[in-house]
């Protein structure tokens, strides 16, 4: 959790910096953005992550699924957006970082996808060594898109 903290503190520093004035600006902005909302996905599985450890029951593990699907939903989205309008003006490196990224928004969909299913047809079942540790992927997969989003926004500084 407190590792949660320091990341938003430092990703709350990046975002609040003002953007490049480069030609790339737009790409360099939205990347800022998916960092954002990578770090906002991890907040969100940590927390799932925390419920499993709790045993907390599935309304309150749905509700967080549910959170953390909107939060995919919305990476894949501004991921998208870049790789639409943005990906000419990027660099090699931040193309290859992006295409990385959008293959862990993926995972993170899937691993997303398969809690809701497992936990809507078990929801008495939720101790289940198995759920936890896709709990655990998801939050794992969270973790790593957010270093790779950070990695690439710290080559351009």
């Amino acid at each position: 959790m407190k590792r949660t903290f320091v990341t938003l503190c430092v990703t709350a520093a990046i975002v609040a910096m003002p953007a490049l004035a480069a030609p790339d600006a737009s790409a360099h902005d939205l990347l800022q953005k998916i960092q954002f909302q990578a770090v906002t996905t991890e907040r969100d599985a940590g927390r799932l992550n925390s419920y499993t450890s709790d045993q907390l029951d599935w309304m309150a593990q749905g509700l967080e699924l549910t959170k953390i699907q909107d939060d995919v939903n919305a990476l894949g989205r501004t991921v998208r957006r870049v790789q639409m309008e943005d990906a000419n003006a990027m660099t090699p490196d931040q193309q290859a970082t992006l295409n990385r990224i959008g293959r862990r928004v993926n995972l993170l969909a899937n691993d997303t996808q398969d809690a809701i299913l497992y936990g809507r047809s078990h929801r008495d079942l939720l101790w289940n060594p198995g759920y936890n540790q896709d709990v655990q992927l998801l939050y794992q997969n969270s973790e790593r898109l957010v270093h790779e989003a950070h990695t690439v926004l710290q080559r351009e500084g």
